[in-house]
């Protein structure tokens, strides 16, 4: 199942596949990743953020953006939207959406009843 990460303002960054076997979310290579880099508390987006600029597998897209430059798999929501919009969010399993509009948090919620 194929979902978008999208701003507030509904621009989209990224694309990304919920495995439902294992309920993880797999962020697709020429995902959007905003430069800017915003979050108290999330040592673990930001020490992963280093790693792949470091590796070389996000590379200068324009002067606000990189491009992921490999597939990533993530166990939460939230950390893949820290990720790609350079913060914390409030609600990143609401904010993920299918192209029918139906937020990641619903269909796992669904899934796990």
């Amino acid at each position: 199942m194929i979902f978008y990460i999208k701003d507030q303002s509904n621009k989209l960054y990224a694309t990304c596949r919920y495995n439902k076997e294992n309920h993880t979310l797999i962020l697709n290579k020429a995902s959007l990743i905003k430069k800017t880099f915003n979050c108290t508390g999330c040592d673990t987006v930001n020490k992963l953020r280093n790693d792949l600029i470091n590796q070389g597998k996000l590379e200068d897209h324009n002067d606000d953006l990189y491009l992921l430059m490999e597939s990533i798999e993530f166990e939460d929501f939230d950390s893949a939207a820290c990720l790609v919009l350079g913060g914390k969010l409030m609600d990143a399993g609401n904010l993920i959406r299918n192209e029918f509009d139906v937020p990641i948090k619903t269909i796992y919620l669904e899934e796990n009843q």
